[in-house]
């Protein structure tokens, strides 16, 4: 994508999976879409090579500037770690209070490929729920690179019954 000036911003992939959809393809005015290449079958939206952005990371599923991917981690709606394989925190996106305390047995469990994932469920002193989730990370000859650490408060979706939606309606610069 690029801004009004002509700079490259990002990139855009579309896909949607059409496999539900009954009856004849339509267009948001109601009028069949003209004959065309399939950009979802075609990838004629994933960036060309010439295209990427300065520093941009190849991601399996796109492209992202080191500064997208921060601010990504930043906005997800649960906090996220990651534990080096020395037990390090070297990272997390919503400060380490937000997370979890795993313990060392869980640690080697995950370590040591007994266990790839550790799910628990807490309640803290202000009676919120959060869900926690310890998952060992992997690289591809299945070598312990580290541990990733998740943590969301479910106190509102656990609260919910039948069909529901929530809003959110505070400015992102105002937490109250």
């Amino acid at each position: 994508m690029r801004d009004d000036a002509g700079t490259f911003r990002g990139v855009l992939e579309v896909s949607q999976n059409v496999s539900r959809l009954r009856g004849p393809l339509t267009d948001n005015r109601g009028e069949r879409p003209a004959a065309g290449p399939d950009p979802v079958r075609e990838n004629a939206y994933r960036p060309a090579q010439d295209r990427m952005p300065a520093g941009g990371i190849v991601l399996d599923e796109g492209v992202l500037r080191i500064d997208q991917v921060d601010l990504v981690l930043r906005h997800l709606p649960f906090a996220v770690g990651f534990l080096d394989r020395g037990r390090r925190l070297v990272y997390t996106s919503q400060g380490a209070e937000a997370l979890a305390t795993v313990t060392d047995d869980d640690l080697d469990a995950l370590e040591g490929g007994t266990l790839g994932r550790v799910e628990t469920f807490t309640a803290d002193h202000d009676n919120r729920i959060r869900r926690n989730a310890t998952v060992a990370v992997r690289d591809p000859a299945d070598r312990h690179l580290g541990t990733l650490l998740v943590s969301q408060d479910i106190t509102t979706i656990r609260a919910l019954t039948g069909e529901r939606r929530i809003l959110d309606w505070r400015s992102p610069a105002d937490p109250s």
